[in-house]
C-alpha cells in the first residue's frame, strides 16, 4: 500500500553450534530477513534484520513472524494518533 512495493526473503539455520549456548540458552534458530522496498519512481533501498529465536522456525515461519510484529507496531499506533490525536499534536515536531 502507499504506492510503495516490499519484497522479502527470509533464511534460517539452527543455532547449534553457532552460537555460544551459555550466552544464549534455548537459543534454537538464527534468522535473517532482506527486504527491498522501493517507493514510486525512487530507487529501491535495502534492509537487512537480523533474528534470534528459542524456537525451531522455518524461513516462512519467521517471515510470518516479523510481519505480525509490524502489524501490530503498526496498530498500536494508529491506536495512539485516533484516540491521543498524537498526529495532531504540537508539543514535538521534526
Amino acid at each position: 500500500g502507499h504506492g510503495r512495493q516490499v519484497a522479502q526473503w527470509a533464511r534460517v539455520l539452527p543455532a547449534a553450534g553457532r552460537v555460544d549456548a551459555e550466552a544464549w540458552p534455548g537459543c534454537q534458530t538464527l534468522g535473517v530477513i532482506d527486504s527491498l522496498r522501493q517507493v514510486g519512481d525512487k530507487p529501491g533501498q535495502w534492509e537487512r534484520r537480523y533474528y534470534i529465536s528459542s524456537r525451531k522456525l522455518s524461513a516462512e515461519d519467521l517471515a510470518q513472524a516479523a510481519r505480525a510484529h509490524w502489524g501490530i507496531e503498526n496498530r498500536l499506533h494508529w491506536m495512539l494518533d485516533v484516540n491521543f490525536a498524537e498526529d495532531a499534536s504540537s508539543i514535538c515536531k521534526d
